[in-house]
């Protein structure tokens, strides 16, 4: 589902709809994916990796809202920019 519905290469929703289940075993699994593939920065909270602290990065007030119309692009690119400065260490 890359580049398509719903997602769109955003990653907030994505990491949300793998984090939004019962099993815990598949959680452990993502949250251990999570942290090899250092992704924490795209949570509130790096120690606390669960769906509701995942960061609204578009400023849209949902990680479901990330379509051109509904997006902050000011603070879209802000994010970005710090994702890809910490991705750099």
């Amino acid at each position: 589902m890359r580049g398509r519905a719903p997602y769109w290469e955003y990653m907030p929703h994505f990491l949300y709809d793998l984090l939004n289940t019962e099993n815990e075993c598949f959680i452990y699994a993502v949250q251990y994916w999570i942290k090899d593939q250092k992704l924490t920065m795209f949570f509130n909270n790096p120690e606390n990796l669960v769906k509701e602290n995942i960061k609204d990065l578009a400023g849209s007030g949902s990680i479901f809202k990330h379509s051109s119309v509904n997006i902050d692009v000011d603070k879209l690119l802000d994010n970005y920019i710090d994702i890809l400065l910490q991705r750099k260490i």
